[in-house]
């Protein structure tokens, strides 16, 4: 029938080729995370919306073997631009000895070891991956259908005595 107007049906076999892609690719793109950049911008942003760090104004940052985040994030010392003053970023490929206020990670195996260290120094741990803060990271950033989207563990967020602004739980996802 298409092809009486003109359209073979090669060529419809090969536009839904092309659309099959195309969904495939959409699909794949709605699941990356975040660029590193975007990623430490938007976390520095939200911490100001935190009692304890808008006090302050200013936080210590330690990245675990993600070099691309620690850059971005050195790339915001000592700017306020509307978001919380990044004053240390120090990168390493394990749970610091010393203190930071964030602990960024996106490897499961540091889960555990993470968690205990967030307890014992009141840090807040943040991470690219949505099913990280699932599993209680207290913070985290990802993309859903293209668009960042901030998650929030409010029981690991309460144990280390967070007090988010009220305005902050109407536009983070939540997880217990």
């Amino acid at each position: 029938m298409f092809w009486r107007k003109g359209i073979s049906p090669s060529s419809i076999g090969l536009l839904i080729v092309i659309l099959l892609m195309t969904l495939s690719f959409t699909v794949r793109a709605s699941t990356l995370p975040l660029s590193p950049n975007l990623q430490a911008v938007l976390l520095a942003k939200i911490l100001m919306y935190e009692k304890k760090f808008k006090k302050s104004g200013a936080v210590s940052v330690y990245v675990i073997n993600a070099p691309l985040v620690a850059e971005a994030f050195s790339r915001l010392i000592g700017e306020t631009g509307g978001h919380i003053n990044i004053k240390l970023v120090k990168f390493g490929k394990g749970i610091p000895d010393e203190k930071f206020d964030l602990v960024y990670f996106n490897d499961i195996r540091f889960l555990a070891e993470a968690k205990k260290y967030a307890t014992r120094h009141h840090s807040v741990l943040v991470t690219g991956k949505k099913k990280l803060v699932e599993k209680g990271v207290t913070l985290g950033t990802s993309a859903e259908k293209g668009r960042p989207q901030f998650y929030l563990n409010l029981t690991a967020s309460f144990s280390i005595d967070l007090d988010w602004e009220p305005k902050v739980l109407k536009i983070v996802g939540t997880f217990r």
